[in-house]
């Protein structure tokens, strides 16, 4: 009865309701990509500190506020090329978006080098490795680099790094995660977003809500000329979705539906796909 309803609801007004969805756009979010939760920025990228040790001293990732253990998801599908070493290391490299992903200061660490960990699978949790105090690292590096920013790693930190917020993005086409905070109240309210970037393949969903609210998240599928729900509300979950090969596109574009069935509150919604670890 539920599927059956939220289709009545939403089928047929993909062309006048639906808005394109975001990529993420603050560290909250980036926080809850990497561990399902809201830790505190201890570190902004670019922050400058004489004690940052990189060329010209700015920080050349962000650093969150994780106690030791907090478990830590990949935001991405990649190839591990680094691991362990004093400064707890886990280096994933994306082949697909030419980036390597740099965790440090790991507590444990669930992969070794040659391992591919794909996207939304735990690959260790966060500690205090080589520093002072527990806290999570994350540095983002253009191509294929097993190693942090050092201090004669070149003259800029800027030049050497990517903002972890752009490196996960959906512009030029290689959307991977994005984000929507979405407001409901009531039985029937519902809001649908879209996206023609997008990589194919499997998509991991992961939702948090608020309040009351009894939600159901939905994606259509063009194939089956039909909506397909994904679960229910009751937390953060998982759910994965096989893309058609090319899609989406400005054709065929990824829609996602949030459909609330009771009571009011804020959902944040965020998904994001896999790609290449090679």
């Amino acid at each position: 009865m539920r599927n059956l309803l939220a289709i009545i609801l939403i089928a047929g007004s993909l062309t006048t309701c639906c808005q394109e969805a975001n990529a993420l756009d603050n560290n909250a979010q980036l926080s809850f990509l990497l561990t399902h939760g809201d830790y505190h920025v201890t570190q902004e990228y670019l922050s400058y500190w004489s004690g940052n040790p990189t060329p010209d001293n700015r920080h050349a990732g962000v650093d969150f506020a994780t106690p030791t253990g907090t478990v830590i998801y990949a935001p991405v599908s990649g190839a591990v090329i680094k691991v362990g070493g004093s400064l707890g290391y886990c280096t994933l490299y994306n082949s697909t978006l030419d980036v390597s992903i740099i965790f440090l200061h790991l507590s444990t660490i669930n992969y070794s080098v040659g391992d591919t960990v794909n996207v939304g699978e735990i690959i260790g949790a966060a500690g205090s490795a080589g520093t002072g105090g527990s806290h999570l690292h994350i540095e983002v590096r253009p191509g294929r680099r097993t190693h942090a920013v050092g201090p004669t790693s070149g003259s800029s930190t800027a030049a050497l790094t990517i903002d972890p917020l752009a490196a996960f993005s959906n512009s030029s086409g290689n959307g991977l995660t994005l984000y929507e905070t979405v407001h409901l109240s009531g039985s029937g309210d519902y809001e649908i977003f879209y996206t023609e970037y997008y990589h194919p393949g499997e998509i991991t969903a992961i939702v948090k809500n608020s309040g009351t609210l009894d939600a159901d998240l939905y994606y259509y599928s063009w194939s089956a000329n039909s909506w397909y729900p994904l679960s229910a509300y009751d937390g953060n979950e998982f759910w994965t979705i096989s893309m058609g090969s090319g899609q989406p596109n400005s054709t065929y574009p990824l829609y996602i539906a949030v459909v609330a069935w009771s009571g009011s509150g804020t959902a944040e919604v965020m998904w994001h796909s896999s790609s290449s670890a090679e």
